[in-house]
């Protein structure tokens, strides 16, 4: 996933008062405006103010608003992970996985049509008409891009001196990342190099040469997958 300084966010947008994003009548105006609320979140997070979106995205719930979707959901979830508010980001991660096991009539989406983690985030604000695509499981349910945002937040907040010495958040990492196979929802490439990274990262690359291994048997293996394995056995 890119950088929250990395997004395509714009810089003439003023972030509102509390009281005045929370009052009803911004509420009622934005259980509707799919696109505004959308770059009201990218806004939010990428200025740090991940407390006041969760408090939106909680009024908006509680509104029944129409236009709070996975996609808004989505934004919030990484810009928890990317300040580092683990906390937060697992409330919300299994708010939107609790019923990731529940497949709609038409299946899971093909491999082919669904946006990485990057693509999904990388058009920032204005009209995200086609770029999500189809659903791969029922209306709300997480994709690949909820689990990889949840992964990269597991495994990247760590400092050198600070690595996941007993290995619980790889541990945790690991499963969400077969939680993707497992739900029927499309493996990439980004999934792959996202786990890998982290686990490399983390000190670990004897557990990241199985999903290397994985990742070469799915043909998705390429020069930078090669290139952080050797860089992770390395250091």
């Amino acid at each position: 996933l890119p950088s929250t300084q990395q997004l395509n966010y714009s810089d003439e947008y003023d972030i509102p008062s509390r009281t005045e994003l929370l009052s009803l009548a911004s509420i009622e105006r934005l259980s509707t405006r799919k696109n505004e609320l959308t770059k009201i979140f990218l806004d939010l997070c990428e200025a740090g103010a991940t407390d006041l979106a969760y408090d939106l995205l909680n009024a908006l719930v509680d509104h029944k608003a129409s236009s709070v979707d996975l996609y808004v959901k989505n934004i919030l979830l990484h810009g928890f992970c990317e300040s580092g508010d683990m906390e937060r980001a697992t409330i919300l991660f299994q708010d939107m996985t609790k019923n990731a096991d529940r497949k709609g009539s038409s299946g899971p989406r093909p491999a082919s049509t669904a946006p990485s983690a990057s693509e999904y985030f990388k058009a920032g604000s204005g009209s995200t008409s086609g770029r999500i695509g189809d659903r791969p499981l029922l209306k709300d349910q997480a994709d690949s891009v909820t689990y990889t945002t949840m992964i990269r937040g597991l495994l990247y907040n760590v400092e050198k001196d600070d690595l996941n010495r007993d290995g619980t958040e790889c541990d945790r990492a690991i499963a969400l990342f077969y939680d993707i196979k497992r739900f029927g929802i499309p493996l990439d490439s980004e999934a792959f190099h996202t786990i890998i990274t982290g686990l490399c990262k983390n000190g670990r690359p004897d557990r990241a040469w199985a999903l290397f291994e994985e990742m070469g048997e799915l043909g998705l293996r390429d020069t930078a997958a090669y290139t952080t394995m050797i860089n992770g056995f390395i250091n």
